[in-house]
């Protein structure tokens, strides 16, 4: 979905509230996270930064001109103070490369460089 999203940014999307097909293939074994509490307390607060709700539909485009004009990379430590995948900083590098109209930046295989 990262892919599609950087390749094709008008590609529509639709908010969604709880878990979306992404947490489905979330690995065995591990601690199950996506309907923590703490989670839809972020999301709450970001969909307020972003001017969006739950059901809304827009192409992806849309969303990161609103991460440009109401986010900056700093926010991520306030408003995801406790999630646990904030420590790897992918998030303040993917808000800091929309809000320099680069988009997503590209994943590249584990293993490469």
């Amino acid at each position: 979905m990262h892919d599609v999203l950087r390749e094709r940014p008008d590609t529509m999307i639709q908010i969604i509230k709880g878990p979306d097909y992404l947490c489905a293939k979330f690995p065995e074994g591990q601690p199950y996270h996506c309907e923590d509490d703490g989670i839809y307390v972020r999301d709450s607060e970001i969909l307020r930064r972003l001017g969006l709700k739950v059901s809304d539909v827009l192409p992806w485009r849309e969303v990161e001109r609103r991460i440009r004009l109401n986010v900056v990379p700093g926010d991520i430590a306030v408003v995801c103070e406790t999630c646990s995948w904030r420590s790897y900083g992918f998030c303040e590098e993917g808000v800091e490369g929309v809000i320099e109209s680069n988009g997503l930046r590209k994943v590249l295989p584990s293993g490469t460089d």
